[in-house]
């Protein structure tokens, strides 16, 4: 132990001698490591990390696969998921696997408390929700099973621990204390556990509400606890003990097929094609201990890209630092080699060397665990507030990430620092004396142009998918909307969730839009059923009149419910007929817009769809086609800029039976911020209980929309950049350090003749080799690896020419610049001066 610490006393002693080595090296470690800590952090949190609840390991997801089904799905995620209440109760009640099934969907719900109301986030859960979970209350009780029985008969409600702290302040009276959710009395019972956030952290929920009250939690949908044919839930259960999930799986399935079953024979309207697929169905038990993966399917290769690039990024710093020891190594052969003659065994000068490497290596991890916690509250704080994850992303650096971040350092640490302890052993003791240029064995010349040849490849890596990425974030930013986005405010607004009918709702948002029309500075207003570009989406099947579907061929489509003048509001041509106006009202003829891609594809032109008449939302024969087509619209982006230019539908709002949110849009003749008070006073003047979310101007609400693109592409310019960076120092190091080991034979060259120019040509090759080996083996690599970022893609292919040609000749050109200065050096050198110091 004692020898040890004299080791790394040493150690220190040498790298204060050699301050400006030691900055080098800390800070290229410390980037490195503060990078990977700040992504693994998300990483972790999206990919890894279980629920806080008793033995996540024990949960179990069920998702279903069928070729076809009639019911109608309404729930956010993946579409395999969702799960009719009849359903659930069939499986929670006739299992014999599991020690209990809970179900559970998201909603938004309308909370007033203290007169104050807001629309905020509200988990629908079965009564053994927190049962079967295993969890325990921060204050009072959480439910059971009797708080699920009666519909509408248990208006209770558990808060968030978060949303008690924020809301309420954690005042413990709060228990008991009555609150109105969509204008409904609840009483508040308990409060979940600090730290749980609910089944997806992508929807993270504030109160939690038993199934039985759902009718008063979304009304748009009365039946749900009763219709077999409405998805909405999602299910996890508990496995049993001994009871694996492939058991499980076969225990599940007869009774998911004697559901199927009975759903099918209540059906009409069905043919044999349609029967054998609806039975062609498997329930799968996957693992739930991370909850629901809704995040991790938005999240997932973006962060696996991402972590693979810093990876990256922590390899080159390695491959940097480790010339940089070779070079200080071969610099301290004459030391080294008078500490061997002195006695000092090969395994101490090896000790020693890499003590100074773990030196390194701790003093960069400290300062790289600062920047990693620096860069986490950087990329939590870059993700809109709009996408309700503020409470998804910890920025702290809890145990986990702190080993991942001293197992990343010890790794890293050993790896820069293995060779050039290996290297420093291997001296001749008469040619360091003499200062010889073969002091180091020739292996360390050869090890340090592989280094560098590994830094350019990692390099290309990185900067060609930072430009697939950053291609992909101006191809969305240019992305024709098909209306015009500036000076254009948005926000939405759910009178169904105060409990108001479906009259009342149309009557309220029309005086909502006649005090919004007279309010200053606004120029015209408009709503529309869905929001625009929120990746809200509705369709439905349709049947045109006189047109025959081909065989196999979809004719379900994607529509909106739109009032009066939206089309004019949003400035979006009309390519053909007219808009609706004030005239289409419930009753009379009923009428509708399609875009352009819906009439080129079934009548040829814009001009020739009008008049036609189609049935929205027909499933059966005898449905007759009713609606006419009065107008056709350019393609408008409803759902996101990805949007494919697919045929959709507008219908007249007044004309639907059923109505619930509404999102406005005002074309303002100001900046459209300054319309916000504006907007505010007009839905308080009309009720005031109404909450108002997502008030924003429309550029912003496209940059907010796009935020993962954004981040992505950030970061991936700023990883590839210093990749490029910390490559060009790595070939510039190579190359000064082999011009002075080159120096008498650079003068014997001039001295038999040869020009300054060939020289430069000569150091200026020894650049093109190196950073060539890197690019050839780099392209087959990135054609391979660039097909999983083709999903994250968008307007440009995975194997883009322009790209891979402009990486490598901007990757060509920084090797250039860093050979010059090394090259000029050597065509300056003295022959005469270079003979001497032989």
């Amino acid at each position: 132990m004692t020898t040890l610490l004299q080791d790394f006393r040493y150690a220190f002693r040498q790298l204060r001698k050699s301050p400006g080595f030691a900055i080098t090296a800390i800070l290229t470690l410390a980037l490195g490591i503060g990078a990977n800590t700040a992504i693994f952090s998300l990483f972790d949190q999206v990919m890894l990390r279980n629920m806080p609840v008793r033995d996540p390991g024990r949960l179990v997801l069920l998702k279903e696969k069928s070729q076809a089904d009639r019911g109608h799905t309404h729930s956010e995620g993946d579409e395999d998921l969702p799960f009719s209440y009849p359903a659930y109760r069939h499986l929670r009640d006739e299992n014999r696997v599991m020690q209990g099934l809970l179900a559970s969907s998201s909603t938004g719900v309308a909370f007033t408390s203290d007169e104050k109301t807001e629309q905020t986030s509200a988990e629908l859960v079965s009564g053994n929700y927190f049962e079967v979970l295993g969890t325990r209350p921060a204050l009072g009780r959480l439910f059971t099973q009797a708080d699920d029985t009666q519909k509408n008969g248990n208006p209770v409600v558990v808060l968030s621990y978060a949303y008690w702290k924020s809301r309420f302040g954690a005042d413990p009276g709060i228990l008991n204390r009555t609150v109105r959710l969509n204008g409904n009395p609840f009483v508040i019972i308990g409060i979940a556990p600090e730290g749980y956030t609910g089944l997806s952290a992508e929807q993270v929920p504030n109160l939690f509400v038993p199934m039985s009250m759902e009718p008063q939690m979304d009304p748009r949908w009365p039946n749900n606890l009763e219709d077999a044919r409405s998805r909405w839930l999602n299910i996890l259960g508990r496995l049993k003990p001994g009871v694996s999930r492939k058991q499980a799986e076969v225990a599940l399935n007869p009774i998911w097929h004697n559901i199927r079953q009975s759903e099918l024979e209540q059906m009409t309207d069905r043919g044999a094609k349609f029967d054998k697929g609806f039975m062609s169905t498997h329930l799968f038990v996957e693992s739930g201990g991370q909850g629901l993966p809704f995040l991790r399917s938005d999240f997932g290769k973006p962060l696996i890209a991402l972590m693979a690039m810093v990876i990256a990024v922590l390899l080159i710093a390695c491959a940097n630092i480790a010339n940089l020891m070779l070079v200080r190594a071969a610099g301290r052969r004459r030391e080294m080699a008078v500490r061997g003659a002195l006695g000092a065994s090969r395994a101490r000068i090896f000790r020693q060397v890499l003590c100074e490497g773990l030196l390194l290596g701790t003093m960069a991890t400290l300062l790289g665990i600062m920047l990693g916690q620096f860069g986490i509250r950087i990329l939590v704080g870059a993700i809109p507030a709009e996408q309700g994850l503020t409470q998804t992303f910890s920025t702290h650096l809890d145990a986990r990430i702190l080993v991942f971040t001293a197992l990343a350092a010890m790794l890293t640490t050993l790896l820069f620092s293995f060779a050039p302890a290996l290297a420093a052993t291997r001296l001749s003791l008469a040619n360091a004396l003499h200062d010889r240029s073969n002091a180091m064995s020739g292996g360390g010349s050869r090890l340090r142009s592989i280094l560098v040849s590994g830094e350019v490849m990692l390099s290309l890596l990185l900067l060609i998918a930072a430009g697939l990425f950053a291609r992909t974030l101006f191809n969305v930013k240019a992305v024709n909307t098909g209306f015009t986005t500036d000076h254009l405010l948005t926000f939405s607004v759910n009178a169904k969730l105060l409990g108001h009918n479906t009259i009342d709702t149309r009557a309220e948002y029309e005086r909502i839009l006649d005090v919004l029309r007279g309010a200053p500075g606004v120029r015209n207003a408009s709503y529309s059923m869905l929001p625009l570009l929120s990746n809200d989406d509705m369709g439905g099947s349709m049947k045109i009149g006189g047109y025959v579907p081909k065989p196999g061929e979809d004719i379900d489509f994607h529509m909106n419910l739109v009032a009066a003048d939206f089309f004019s509001t949003l400035q979006a041509p009309l390519l053909a007929g007219r808009g609706f106006t004030d005239g289409d009202k419930a009753g009379g003829h009923k009428v509708g817009i399609v875009n352009s891609a819906f009439a080129i594809r079934f009548f040829g032109s814009p001009g020739a769809a009008l008049g036609h008449m189609f049935c929205y939302g027909c499933g059966k024969v005898s449905d007759v086609a009713d609606t006419e087509i009065v107008g056709v619209v350019g393609n408008i982006k409803s759902s996101s800029l990805r949007d494919k230019p697919d045929p959709f539908v507008f219908l007249p709002y007044a004309q639907s039976p059923d109505i619930t949110s509404a999102s406005f849009f005002l074309r303002t003749t100001q900046p459209p911020e300054l319309a916000a008070a504006a907007v505010r006073n007009a839905v308080a003047n009309v009720d005031r209980d109404l909450p108002i979310r997502d008030l924003e101007s429309m550029d912003a609400h496209i940059s907010n929309s796009i935020f993962q693109e954004r981040l992505i592409s950030g970061l991936s310019v700023a990883f590839g950049a210093l990749a490029a960076l910390l490559a060009a120092v790595g070939l510039y190091g190579v190359l000064a350090y082999s011009v002075a080991q080159r120096t008498q034979e650079i003068g014997v060259r001039m001295a038999l003749g040869a020009s300054r120019l060939g020289v430069v040509k000569l150091v200026l090759r020894q650049v093109l080799v190196l950073s060539g080996i890197g690019i050839l083996l780099a392209i087959p690599i990135s054609l391979a690896l660039a097909k999983f970022l083709q999903s994250q893609l968008y307007g440009i292919s995975s194997h883009d020419p322009a790209v891979l040609l402009g990486v490598i000749a901007l990757l060509l050109v920084l090797s250039a610049v860093a050979g010059i200065i090394p090259a000029r050096r050597a065509a300056g050198v003295d022959p005469m001066k270079a003979l001497r110091m032989e």
